[in-house]
Protein backbone atom coordinates (compact mmCIF):
# COMPACT_ATOMS: atom_id res chain seq x y z
CA UNK A 1 0.00 0.00 0.00
CA UNK A 2 1.22 3.36 -0.69
CA UNK A 3 2.13 5.08 2.39
CA UNK A 4 2.87 8.77 0.85
CA UNK A 5 -0.86 9.92 2.02
CA UNK A 6 -2.10 13.16 0.67
CA UNK A 7 -4.84 13.17 3.51
CA UNK A 8 -7.48 11.36 5.34
CA UNK A 9 -10.48 12.64 5.47
CA UNK A 10 -11.60 14.30 8.84
CA UNK A 11 -14.65 12.44 11.01
CA UNK A 12 -18.26 13.30 10.04
CA UNK A 13 -21.17 12.03 12.43
CA UNK A 14 -23.93 9.90 10.00
CA UNK A 15 -26.90 10.36 11.87
CA UNK A 16 -29.06 10.84 15.23
CA UNK A 17 -28.06 7.52 15.63
CA UNK A 18 -24.71 8.14 16.14
CA UNK A 19 -24.70 11.23 17.44
CA UNK A 20 -23.16 10.02 21.09
CA UNK A 21 -21.28 12.30 23.75
CA UNK A 22 -17.93 11.69 24.87
CA UNK A 23 -17.77 8.26 22.39
CA UNK A 24 -15.13 5.71 21.80
CA UNK A 25 -13.37 5.50 19.67
CA UNK A 26 -13.44 9.18 19.32
CA UNK A 27 -15.75 10.68 16.79
CA UNK A 28 -16.30 14.55 17.77
CA UNK A 29 -14.97 17.18 20.53
CA UNK A 30 -12.02 18.41 22.30
CA UNK A 31 -9.36 16.68 23.57
CA UNK A 32 -7.16 18.03 26.88
CA UNK A 33 -3.97 16.34 28.58
CA UNK A 34 -2.78 16.92 32.15
CA UNK A 35 0.49 14.98 32.44
CA UNK A 36 2.84 14.59 35.49
CA UNK A 37 6.57 16.19 35.75
CA UNK A 38 8.13 12.97 35.63
CA UNK A 39 9.14 13.17 39.35
CA UNK A 40 9.20 9.48 39.65
CA UNK A 41 9.72 8.06 35.99
CA UNK A 42 10.32 10.16 32.88
CA UNK A 43 8.28 7.95 30.70
CA UNK A 44 6.13 11.04 29.71
CA UNK A 45 9.57 12.79 27.41
CA UNK A 46 8.80 10.21 24.87
CA UNK A 47 4.79 9.22 25.41
CA UNK A 48 3.80 13.21 25.35
CA UNK A 49 5.15 13.54 21.23
CA UNK A 50 3.99 9.98 20.23
CA UNK A 51 0.58 11.00 21.47
CA UNK A 52 0.09 14.27 19.77
CA UNK A 53 1.58 12.11 16.91
CA UNK A 54 -1.65 10.26 16.64
CA UNK A 55 -4.27 13.36 17.12
CA UNK A 56 -1.43 15.42 14.25
CA UNK A 57 -2.36 11.86 12.25
CA UNK A 58 -5.73 12.66 12.35
CA UNK A 59 -5.55 16.34 11.83
CA UNK A 60 -7.19 17.03 15.47
CA UNK A 61 -4.53 20.01 16.11
CA UNK A 62 -7.61 22.35 16.32
CA UNK A 63 -9.46 20.06 18.79
CA UNK A 64 -6.87 19.63 21.22
CA UNK A 65 -7.18 22.41 23.83
CA UNK A 66 -4.99 22.55 26.54
CA UNK A 67 -1.95 20.40 28.08
CA UNK A 68 -1.16 21.10 31.33
CA UNK A 69 2.15 19.34 32.49
CA UNK A 70 4.10 19.23 35.29
CA UNK A 71 0.91 18.65 37.42
CA UNK A 72 2.92 16.65 40.04
CA UNK A 73 3.50 20.19 41.14
CA UNK A 74 4.15 19.56 44.75
CA UNK A 75 7.73 17.69 43.41
CA UNK A 76 8.06 18.58 39.95
CA UNK A 77 10.24 21.78 41.17
CA UNK A 78 12.61 19.81 42.63
CA UNK A 79 13.65 17.74 39.96
CA UNK A 80 16.11 18.36 37.06
CA UNK A 81 13.62 16.42 35.23
CA UNK A 82 10.92 18.96 35.31
CA UNK A 83 13.47 20.91 32.61
CA UNK A 84 13.39 17.48 30.09
CA UNK A 85 8.98 17.40 30.42
CA UNK A 86 9.38 21.14 29.34
CA UNK A 87 11.63 20.60 26.21
CA UNK A 88 9.26 17.59 25.34
CA UNK A 89 6.25 19.00 25.63
CA UNK A 90 7.50 22.28 23.52
CA UNK A 91 9.38 20.24 20.58
CA UNK A 92 5.81 18.03 20.09
CA UNK A 93 3.64 21.38 20.29
CA UNK A 94 6.02 23.04 17.36
CA UNK A 95 6.78 20.02 15.37
CA UNK A 96 3.64 18.87 15.22
CA UNK A 97 1.73 21.75 14.64
CA UNK A 98 -0.24 22.15 17.98
CA UNK A 99 0.24 26.06 17.84
CA UNK A 100 -3.66 26.92 18.86
CA UNK A 101 -2.72 24.31 22.01
CA UNK A 102 -2.82 26.19 25.33
CA UNK A 103 0.14 24.76 27.72
CA UNK A 104 0.21 25.41 30.99
CA UNK A 105 3.63 24.51 33.70
CA UNK A 106 1.39 23.65 36.38
CA UNK A 107 4.54 24.63 38.64
CA UNK A 108 3.69 27.44 40.08
CA UNK A 109 0.36 27.96 38.30
CA UNK A 110 -2.05 25.62 39.75
CA UNK A 111 -5.17 27.68 40.02
CA UNK A 112 -4.49 28.96 36.46
CA UNK A 113 -4.07 24.82 35.48
CA UNK A 114 -7.58 24.37 37.46
CA UNK A 115 -9.59 27.20 36.02
CA UNK A 116 -8.31 26.37 32.27
CA UNK A 117 -9.59 23.05 32.99
CA UNK A 118 -12.97 24.13 34.64
CA UNK A 119 -13.59 26.35 31.71
CA UNK A 120 -12.82 23.66 29.02
CA UNK A 121 -15.29 21.58 31.29
CA UNK A 122 -17.92 24.19 30.79
CA UNK A 123 -17.99 24.40 27.54
CA UNK A 124 -18.84 20.88 27.23
CA UNK A 125 -22.33 19.67 25.34
CA UNK A 126 -23.74 16.61 23.72
CA UNK A 127 -22.18 18.32 20.16
CA UNK A 128 -19.24 19.28 21.48
CA UNK A 129 -17.65 16.74 24.23
CA UNK A 130 -14.46 16.84 26.35
CA UNK A 131 -12.07 13.85 26.64
CA UNK A 132 -9.45 14.21 29.68
CA UNK A 133 -6.46 12.10 29.43
CA UNK A 134 -5.35 11.75 32.55
CA UNK A 135 -1.28 11.29 32.16
CA UNK A 136 -0.67 12.59 35.57
CA UNK A 137 -2.27 13.44 39.02
CA UNK A 138 -5.79 13.36 39.69
CA UNK A 139 -5.32 16.89 41.48
CA UNK A 140 -5.53 19.51 39.23
CA UNK A 141 -8.27 17.49 37.59
CA UNK A 142 -10.34 16.96 40.53
CA UNK A 143 -10.24 20.66 41.69
CA UNK A 144 -11.47 21.53 37.91
CA UNK A 145 -14.23 19.42 37.99
CA UNK A 146 -15.70 20.60 41.47
CA UNK A 147 -15.64 23.89 40.55
CA UNK A 148 -17.52 23.54 37.33
CA UNK A 149 -19.80 21.55 39.23
CA UNK A 150 -20.60 24.42 40.94
CA UNK A 151 -21.24 26.51 38.60
CA UNK A 152 -23.27 24.30 35.60
CA UNK A 153 -22.92 20.76 36.91
CA UNK A 154 -24.86 19.97 33.62
CA UNK A 155 -21.77 20.18 31.91
CA UNK A 156 -20.23 17.24 33.34
CA UNK A 157 -22.65 14.91 31.57
CA UNK A 158 -20.58 15.45 28.26
CA UNK A 159 -17.30 14.48 29.80
CA UNK A 160 -14.83 11.59 29.52
CA UNK A 161 -11.35 11.05 31.80
CA UNK A 162 -9.65 8.53 30.50
CA UNK A 163 -6.69 6.93 33.06
CA UNK A 164 -4.80 4.11 33.56
CA UNK A 165 -2.42 4.32 36.26
CA UNK A 166 -3.40 3.49 39.33
CA UNK A 167 -0.71 5.27 41.06
CA UNK A 168 -1.59 8.14 39.19
CA UNK A 169 -4.40 7.82 40.74
CA UNK A 170 -3.94 7.93 44.40
CA UNK A 171 -1.12 9.73 44.43
CA UNK A 172 -1.98 13.29 45.68
CA UNK A 173 -3.85 11.92 48.60
CA UNK A 174 -1.03 9.55 49.48
CA UNK A 175 0.74 12.34 49.70
CA UNK A 176 -1.50 14.23 52.12
CA UNK A 177 -1.80 17.23 48.87
CA UNK A 178 -5.92 16.82 48.73
CA UNK A 179 -8.52 14.52 48.34
CA UNK A 180 -9.07 13.58 44.86
CA UNK A 181 -7.95 9.60 44.25
CA UNK A 182 -10.19 7.74 41.75
CA UNK A 183 -12.90 6.81 44.13
CA UNK A 184 -13.46 10.38 45.28
CA UNK A 185 -13.63 11.82 41.79
CA UNK A 186 -16.41 8.84 40.69
CA UNK A 187 -18.58 9.44 44.17
CA UNK A 188 -18.07 13.52 43.73
CA UNK A 189 -19.04 13.13 39.79
CA UNK A 190 -20.52 10.12 38.37
CA UNK A 191 -23.53 10.73 39.33
CA UNK A 192 -23.54 14.35 37.37
CA UNK A 193 -22.45 12.24 34.30
CA UNK A 194 -18.53 12.27 34.17
CA UNK A 195 -17.66 8.78 32.54
CA UNK A 196 -14.42 7.68 34.45
CA UNK A 197 -12.87 4.91 32.15
CA UNK A 198 -9.56 2.90 33.83
CA UNK A 199 -8.16 0.87 31.27
CA UNK A 200 -5.36 -1.95 30.91
CA UNK A 201 -1.83 0.70 31.45
CA UNK A 202 -0.29 -0.66 27.99
CA UNK A 203 3.21 -1.84 29.76
CA UNK A 204 4.09 -4.74 29.21
CA UNK A 205 7.33 -4.24 29.90
CA UNK A 206 8.72 -7.92 28.39
CA UNK A 207 6.92 -8.42 25.39
CA UNK A 208 8.32 -6.70 22.09
CA UNK A 209 5.40 -6.01 20.36
CA UNK A 210 2.39 -5.60 22.55
CA UNK A 211 1.57 -2.84 24.86
CA UNK A 212 3.62 0.85 24.64
CA UNK A 213 6.82 -0.16 26.91
CA UNK A 214 9.10 -2.87 25.92
CA UNK A 215 11.87 -1.61 28.79
CA UNK A 216 12.11 -4.93 30.11
CA UNK A 217 12.15 -7.19 26.79
CA UNK A 218 16.02 -7.48 25.99
CA UNK A 219 17.46 -10.91 27.02
CA UNK A 220 19.25 -8.89 29.66
CA UNK A 221 15.67 -7.47 31.24
CA UNK A 222 16.46 -4.17 30.38
CA UNK A 223 14.90 -2.20 27.34
CA UNK A 224 14.45 -3.83 23.81
CA UNK A 225 14.85 -0.55 21.51
CA UNK A 226 14.23 -3.03 17.76
CA UNK A 227 10.82 -2.38 18.52
CA UNK A 228 10.63 1.40 18.15
CA UNK A 229 13.26 1.71 15.72
CA UNK A 230 10.73 2.57 13.13
CA UNK A 231 10.47 5.88 15.00
CA UNK A 232 14.03 6.47 14.40
CA UNK A 233 14.40 5.90 11.02
CA UNK A 234 11.07 7.10 9.80
CA UNK A 235 10.70 8.27 6.14
CA UNK A 236 6.84 8.00 5.35
CA UNK A 237 5.84 11.51 5.00
CA UNK A 238 7.12 15.02 4.10
CA UNK A 239 10.49 15.65 6.06
CA UNK A 240 8.95 17.86 7.97
CA UNK A 241 6.46 14.75 9.07
CA UNK A 242 9.47 12.70 9.30
CA UNK A 243 11.22 14.97 11.57
CA UNK A 244 8.80 15.16 13.65
CA UNK A 245 8.14 11.47 14.42
CA UNK A 246 11.65 10.77 14.47
CA UNK A 247 11.76 13.10 17.56
CA UNK A 248 9.35 11.00 19.56
CA UNK A 249 12.67 8.33 19.48
CA UNK A 250 15.10 10.97 20.52
CA UNK A 251 12.89 11.97 23.62
CA UNK A 252 12.82 8.07 24.18
CA UNK A 253 16.49 7.68 24.31
CA UNK A 254 16.59 11.17 26.49
CA UNK A 255 14.30 9.04 29.00
CA UNK A 256 16.42 6.46 28.98
CA UNK A 257 13.61 3.52 28.61
CA UNK A 258 12.09 1.98 25.87
CA UNK A 259 8.57 3.22 27.24
CA UNK A 260 5.93 5.36 26.01
CA UNK A 261 3.05 3.58 27.45
CA UNK A 262 1.35 6.62 28.73
CA UNK A 263 0.73 6.85 25.12
CA UNK A 264 -2.04 4.02 25.17
CA UNK A 265 -4.65 6.39 26.39
CA UNK A 266 -4.38 8.42 23.53
CA UNK A 267 -4.22 5.27 20.78
CA UNK A 268 -7.77 3.71 23.03
CA UNK A 269 -9.51 7.02 22.59
CA UNK A 270 -9.11 6.49 19.01
CA UNK A 271 -9.71 2.50 18.49
CA UNK A 272 -11.06 1.51 21.59
CA UNK A 273 -8.58 -1.27 22.00
CA UNK A 274 -6.83 -1.27 25.68
CA UNK A 275 -4.14 -3.90 23.85
CA UNK A 276 -2.10 -1.72 21.38
CA UNK A 277 1.76 -2.19 20.71
CA UNK A 278 4.65 -0.72 18.62
CA UNK A 279 2.76 -1.96 15.17
CA UNK A 280 -0.49 -0.45 15.69
CA UNK A 281 1.26 3.10 16.42
CA UNK A 282 2.95 2.88 13.06
CA UNK A 283 -0.15 2.00 11.26
CA UNK A 284 -1.52 5.10 12.68
CA UNK A 285 1.27 7.36 11.81
CA UNK A 286 1.84 5.55 7.99
CA UNK A 287 -1.86 6.10 7.43
CA UNK A 288 -2.28 9.69 8.46
CA UNK A 289 -1.41 13.36 8.33
CA UNK A 290 -3.66 15.81 6.56
CA UNK A 291 -3.06 18.62 4.92
CA UNK A 292 -6.64 19.61 3.56
CA UNK A 293 -10.22 18.45 4.31
CA UNK A 294 -12.05 17.36 0.44
CA UNK A 295 -13.72 19.56 -1.96
CA UNK A 296 -16.37 18.86 -3.70
CA UNK A 297 -14.80 17.09 -7.38
CA UNK A 298 -12.29 15.34 -5.55
CA UNK A 299 -10.81 12.40 -6.78
CA UNK A 300 -9.45 9.41 -4.83
CA UNK A 301 -8.28 6.23 -4.78
CA UNK A 302 -10.08 4.08 -2.12
CA UNK A 303 -7.55 1.29 -0.57
CA UNK A 304 -9.16 -0.97 2.08
CA UNK A 305 -6.95 -1.22 5.62
CA UNK A 306 -6.63 -4.71 5.86
CA UNK A 307 -6.05 -5.84 1.91
CA UNK A 308 -3.99 -2.84 0.80
CA UNK A 309 -5.98 -2.99 -2.29
CA UNK A 310 -7.80 -0.52 -4.19
CA UNK A 311 -11.43 -0.77 -5.56
CA UNK A 312 -13.57 -0.81 -9.23
CA UNK A 313 -16.15 -1.89 -10.86
CA UNK A 314 -15.89 -4.87 -12.54
CA UNK A 315 -17.07 -3.06 -16.01
CA UNK A 316 -19.74 -0.28 -17.36
CA UNK A 317 -22.91 -2.73 -16.58
CA UNK A 318 -26.13 -1.49 -14.47
CA UNK A 319 -25.21 -3.44 -11.03
CA UNK A 320 -21.57 -4.16 -12.12
CA UNK A 321 -19.74 -6.03 -9.11
CA UNK A 322 -17.16 -3.77 -7.00
CA UNK A 323 -13.91 -6.10 -6.87
CA UNK A 324 -10.74 -5.48 -5.15
CA UNK A 325 -7.81 -4.79 -7.50
CA UNK A 326 -4.12 -4.18 -6.68
CA UNK A 327 -2.32 -0.79 -5.28
CA UNK A 328 -0.71 -0.21 -8.58
CA UNK A 329 -3.80 0.12 -10.33
CA UNK A 330 -3.54 3.61 -11.02
CA UNK A 331 -5.85 4.37 -14.41
CA UNK A 332 -9.66 5.37 -14.42
CA UNK A 333 -11.05 2.41 -13.01
CA UNK A 334 -9.91 2.97 -9.75
CA UNK A 335 -10.49 6.69 -9.22
CA UNK A 336 -13.68 7.50 -7.46
CA UNK A 337 -15.06 11.64 -7.67
CA UNK A 338 -16.64 13.01 -4.92
CA UNK A 339 -20.10 14.64 -6.10
CA UNK A 340 -22.27 16.46 -3.56
CA UNK A 341 -25.63 15.13 -2.33
CA UNK A 342 -27.20 16.44 0.27
CA UNK A 343 -25.82 17.97 3.67
CA UNK A 344 -22.72 16.10 4.55
CA UNK A 345 -23.62 13.13 2.06
CA UNK A 346 -21.64 12.61 -1.20
CA UNK A 347 -21.80 10.37 -4.40
CA UNK A 348 -19.00 7.97 -5.37
CA UNK A 349 -18.44 8.31 -8.94
CA UNK A 350 -16.28 6.00 -10.84
CA UNK A 351 -13.95 8.48 -13.42
CA UNK A 352 -14.09 5.31 -15.84
CA UNK A 353 -18.28 4.22 -15.97
CA UNK A 354 -19.45 6.74 -14.51
CA UNK A 355 -21.52 4.50 -12.49
CA UNK A 356 -21.86 5.30 -8.16
CA UNK A 357 -20.72 3.39 -5.75
CA UNK A 358 -24.20 1.27 -4.67
CA UNK A 359 -25.14 -0.61 -1.25
CA UNK A 360 -27.91 -2.71 -3.11
CA UNK A 361 -29.31 -4.04 0.06
CA UNK A 362 -29.04 -4.21 3.71
CA UNK A 363 -27.94 -7.76 3.82
CA UNK A 364 -24.93 -8.55 5.25
CA UNK A 365 -22.66 -10.31 2.86
CA UNK A 366 -24.85 -8.48 -0.20
CA UNK A 367 -21.93 -7.57 -2.94
CA UNK A 368 -21.43 -3.34 -3.37
CA UNK A 369 -22.43 -2.45 -7.06
CA UNK A 370 -21.65 0.43 -9.47
CA UNK A 371 -24.82 1.85 -10.68
CA UNK A 372 -26.51 4.95 -12.94
CA UNK A 373 -29.40 5.51 -10.18
CA UNK A 374 -29.20 8.22 -7.00
CA UNK A 375 -30.47 8.38 -4.34
CA UNK A 376 -29.25 7.35 -0.50
CA UNK A 377 -28.82 3.73 -0.96
CA UNK A 378 -25.51 5.77 -3.45
CA UNK A 379 -24.87 8.26 -0.46
CA UNK A 380 -22.27 7.77 1.47
CA UNK A 381 -20.59 9.80 4.47
CA UNK A 382 -17.63 9.08 6.66
CA UNK A 383 -16.70 8.21 10.27
CA UNK A 384 -13.05 8.34 11.76
CA UNK A 385 -11.78 5.20 12.49
CA UNK A 386 -7.63 4.11 13.62
CA UNK A 387 -6.71 3.65 10.66
CA UNK A 388 -8.51 5.36 8.14
CA UNK A 389 -12.15 6.23 7.58
CA UNK A 390 -15.14 3.42 7.44
CA UNK A 391 -17.50 4.58 4.53
CA UNK A 392 -21.40 4.40 5.39
CA UNK A 393 -23.98 4.42 3.34
CA UNK A 394 -27.05 6.60 4.08
CA UNK A 395 -29.88 4.36 3.40
CA UNK A 396 -29.01 1.31 5.50
CA UNK A 397 -26.56 2.82 7.84
CA UNK A 398 -24.05 -0.22 7.40
CA UNK A 399 -20.13 0.15 6.27
CA UNK A 400 -18.73 -1.59 3.54
CA UNK A 401 -15.97 -4.03 4.20
CA UNK A 402 -13.16 -6.23 1.74
CA UNK A 403 -14.13 -9.78 1.66
CA UNK A 404 -11.80 -11.97 3.93
CA UNK A 405 -9.00 -12.78 1.32
CA UNK A 406 -6.50 -11.09 -0.16
CA UNK A 407 -6.81 -12.19 -3.49
CA UNK A 408 -7.10 -9.92 -6.24
CA UNK A 409 -7.67 -10.27 -9.86
CA UNK A 410 -9.57 -8.59 -13.24
CA UNK A 411 -12.77 -10.98 -12.71
CA UNK A 412 -15.32 -10.74 -10.06
CA UNK A 413 -14.75 -14.32 -8.08
CA UNK A 414 -15.95 -14.36 -3.78
CA UNK A 415 -12.39 -13.71 -2.97
CA UNK A 416 -12.48 -10.07 -3.79
CA UNK A 417 -15.81 -8.66 -4.02
CA UNK A 418 -16.07 -5.98 -1.73
CA UNK A 419 -19.52 -6.98 0.50
CA UNK A 420 -21.91 -4.75 3.22
CA UNK A 421 -21.05 -5.16 6.60
CA UNK A 422 -23.24 -5.25 9.59
CA UNK A 423 -23.71 -1.78 11.29
CA UNK A 424 -21.65 -3.28 14.18
CA UNK A 425 -18.73 -4.46 11.96
CA UNK A 426 -14.93 -3.11 13.43
CA UNK A 427 -11.71 -3.41 12.44
CA UNK A 428 -9.46 -2.78 9.23
CA UNK A 429 -11.27 -4.65 7.02
CA UNK A 430 -14.05 -1.84 7.02
CA UNK A 431 -11.72 0.78 7.35
CA UNK A 432 -10.30 2.43 3.81
CA UNK A 433 -7.87 5.20 3.01
CA UNK A 434 -8.94 7.64 0.47
CA UNK A 435 -6.06 8.65 -1.11
CA UNK A 436 -6.35 12.26 -3.45
CA UNK A 437 -5.59 11.49 -7.05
Amino acid sequence: MNRTIQWIVGAVLLSAACSWGQAVPYDKGRIIFTIDGNNHDPDDYGATPAALAMIAAKGLQDKTTLLIHSDHYWASDKQATRAEIQASVAGSVELFGFTGTRVIDAVGNVNQAENAMRDEILASTADDPLYIILAGMTEIMGAALNKAQAIDASSLAHVRVISHSGQNEKHSVKDEIGIWNWPTLKSHFAADGVVFDHIDEQNKKTSKTEGFGTHAASSSGDSYWPSWYFLRDYNAHSESINRAIQFIYEQMEISGKSDISDAGMTYYLFTADAQGGPSDLKLILDNGFTSSPPTEGSIYYIENVYSGNRIRPVNTVEGAQIIQVPETWGGRWTQWEQVPASGEWFYLKNKKSGAYLLMPDSTTGTVVEGSYVTGPEAEWNIMDAAYGVILVNRLYGQPIRCNKDLEVSSSPDGNIQVRVAPDTAAGTKVQWVMLAK
